[in-house]
């Protein structure tokens, strides 16, 4: 009899002895919480990451105006029927090809560099207007015509989305509107710029 009061005392003393370790345990971590000189921060860490890829090495469009169309498109024998014909040019009669892509509007828009580069042809043509070259990176080349008025010089250098002109009416397309002929060559190769924009030059 003796030795189950015993065994009985024994339980109770552990389980007291338990009930007070956690007690002064979950004190103990409470105060050091309390005391922690440990900052915390809610802030997002990186709000302030800089970008790996700068977004001046994504081609952009070559115009600003969200009114511009595509009035023909560049020639693929690829395409489907409606855009090869809409991609052929007949001028003093003969049928051409369309080596690049004839952007218009109604009214006159501002023509603007798709990366930056430098300028390396400016010159004035009876039948492509004003028209202007400009190299970039990775052997990139952007050709501007149909200008009516040019805003840079030869050897020079433009960042993306500086201002080369203006829009014109050209003597090749005779539509009434205001028109950009761009053409786009990559390694010498004339391609369809409308396939490049929104790329990294770089990876071109």
């Amino acid at each position: 009899m003796k030795q189950r009061n015993m065994k009985k005392y024994a339980v109770y003393v552990l389980s007291i002895a338990l009930l007070g370790g956690t007690l002064l345990g979950t004190y103990l971590v409470n105060n050091k919480l309390e005391n922690d000189d440990t900052k915390y921060v809610s802030d997002p860490i990186l709000e302030s990451v800089v970008p790996v890829v700068s977004t001046s090495d994504i081609l952009i469009r070559p115009y600003t105006d969200s009114n511009v169309i595509i009035l023909n498109n560049y020639y693929d024998y690829r395409s489907d029927e409606d855009t090869q014909i809409n991609s052929i040019i007949f001028y003093n009669n003969t049928y051409m090809q369309n080596t690049g892509v004839i952007y218009g509007n109604d009214s006159e828009f501002d023509v603007v560099a798709i990366a930056d580069g430098e300028v390396i042809k400016v010159e004035d043509s009876e039948l492509s207007g004003k028209v202007v070259e400009i190299r970039h990176s990775n052997d990139v080349i952007s050709v501007y015509q149909f200008l009516s008025d040019v805003n840079v010089s030869i050897n020079t250098s433009v960042k993306q989305g500086d201002k080369i002109g203006k829009s014109g009416i050209s003597n090749l397309v005779d539509n009434n509107k205001n028109q950009l002929y761009f053409e786009l060559i990559i390694r010498g190769e004339l391609v369809n710029g409308e396939n490049y924009f929104g790329k990294n030059i770089n990876e071109l």
